[in-house]
């Protein structure tokens, strides 16, 4: 274990908090505001100095507009055991959340599929 009994685990959620912060143009005063507690406690989750509570992480992937299962995404590892394996880079490219959302919007099924085979056939390019 590492710092105050935070994890590889706890390295990763704080990673993907300010990711997710700073893609959606946050400062950590303003991520902290929302959330209804201070700032430092706010930088010291990034930075996995201390855990983040079930229930504020919650809150956090709440403003943040994310699901909390989000905030675990990537690789990490306790105790030299890798949790998972990320199949996509920690950090994803500016506008795939809003790109994902907005898909997300799209009311009817085969449009969705339209558009996903649209993506599809564009990304072979």
């Amino acid at each position: 274990m590492s710092k105050k009994g935070t994890n590889g685990a706890d390295v990763l959620v704080g990673r993907n908090i300010r990711s997710f912060r700073l893609e959606g143009k946050l400062t950590t005063t303003e991520l902290a505001e929302r959330v209804g507690i201070s700032r430092s406690q706010i930088e010291s989750y990034e930075s996995a100095v201390h855990r983040v509570p079930a229930s504020r992480l919650a809150r956090i992937a709440d403003v943040l507009n994310v699901p909390v299962a989000t905030l675990f995404d990537g690789s990490a590892t306790i105790d030299g055991l890798e949790l998972q394996k990320a199949e996509a880079p920690p950090l994803p490219k500016p506008d795939a959340l809003r790109l994902l959302q907005a898909f997300n919007r799209i009311p009817g099924k085969r449009m969705r599929r339209a558009i996903l085979r649209f993506f599809e056939d564009a990304a072979k390019v």
